[in-house]
């Protein structure tokens, strides 16, 4: 029990950072230059910065419930696992807006809430424990909608950001089921 109340506290602790991230940008001035900027100057300090900047109030709202509860199902895979999801998802994820990325300022936590997603899942595929199926079930049923938002939808959404934190999610299970169990 103590152990599921650290992992929760990791994860609003993660959603709490990006609140004051975006609380301080409004403050002290706008954090959105952060962002990914395809075949702009690539700078992994931008790539790892984007997913926790926001351009405006609904659009942190949006994130933040699906960025806590899949961070906290990640977080099950365990504690070195999530940081390493978070880390490699938002930077092949990044890589992908800046390669293929329609112009603009690609901002936000979806993209990273999509390599949790893709995580979780493809975990459950490469591992086949049953723990990891059912995180994974979990995961599809609460969530499974969120696949729409990797087609095109409108020009104010990174939906290349979707696709390829989803690619990423899926590359980092890949990759990590040769290191870790579940």
């Amino acid at each position: 029990m103590k152990k599921i109340a650290g992992d929760l506290a990791i994860a609003l602790g993660f959603v709490v950072l990006v609140w004051f991230i975006y609380a301080t940008g409004n403050l002290f001035g706008e954090l959105a230059s952060c962002g990914v900027v395809p075949r702009g100057a690539i700078e992994v300090g931008r790539i790892l910065c984007a997913p926790l900047v926001h351009v405006d109030l609904g659009h942190i709202i949006a994130n933040s419930i699906p960025l806590g509860v899949l961070a906290f199902f990640v977080i099950q895979h365990g504690r070195s696992q999530f940081l390493l999801v978070t880390l490699l998802g938002a930077v092949l994820g990044g890589l992908g807006v800046w390669l293929f990325g329609h112009s603009g300022n690609h901002i936000g936590a979806s993209g990273l809430i999509f390599a949790y997603f893709g995580y979780l899942l493809a975990s459950a595929f490469f591992t086949r424990t049953l723990k990891t199926i059912l995180v994974a079930a979990l995961t599809f049923f609460l969530y499974g909608y969120i696949l729409m938002g990797v087609f095109p939808s409108g020009p104010s959404v990174s939906w290349e950001g979707h696709l390829f934190g989803l690619v990423g999610g899926v590359v980092v299970a890949a990759l990590m089921s040769k290191t870790f169990r579940a």
